[in-house]
């Protein structure tokens, strides 16, 4: 599993290449998923092929010779079941390192973007910042309140006549 196409000439970097790359770890992890699904039919199919020979083989009533042939069926059985395990992860490991590229190189083009602009923004005059003092004030205006520190009396509420609270 490879985690670039061979033959793309995209540049790098490129929202493009990022995409073709991702689709084609996706890709690669769908075959890989698909060819270990075969692997676990076919053996399946197998251990049902040989239970139904041990079976048809087995004299009735002869039930140690049956627990015989169950123990060897079952024995190959998890003997291949750990081994597609074992290539299951090895495919997961396969897929996460591909992804760990793929967002490294993600971030190193982003830091070399940020830096090819990097001049370009420090050569530009920043806007200064109004003071604090400045900022208190204007919030202070907005809030209610005054520069001093007092707060602003509030209005009374006026009812019309003839009406309570």
């Amino acid at each position: 599993m490879g985690n670039t196409l061979g033959s793309a000439s995209v540049l790098p970097g490129s929202a493009m290449n990022m995409f073709a790359r991702s689709a084609q770890i996706g890709f690669d992890q769908l075959t890989s998923m698909l060819a270990l699904q075969a692997k676990r039919i076919e053996r399946d199919r197998a251990v049902t092929q040989r239970a139904l020979d041990a079976v048809m083989q087995v004299r009735a009533c002869d039930m140690g010779a049956m627990a015989q042939a169950w123990q060897v069926i079952t024995r190959e059985y998890l003997a291949a079941s750990a081994g597609l395990w074992e290539q299951g992860l090895i495919a997961y490991a396969q897929n996460q390192a591909a992804y760990g590229a793929l967002f490294r190189d993600m971030v190193v083009d982003t830091e070399k973007a940020w830096m090819r602009g990097a001049p370009a923004q420090s050569a530009q005059k920043s806007p200064v910042a109004p003071a604090a003092g400045e900022w208190l004030a204007y919030l202070g205006r907005l809030m209610g309140g005054r520069p001093d520190g007092e707060a602003t009396p509030a209005q009374p509420d006026t009812y019309p006549t003839g009406t309570s609270t």
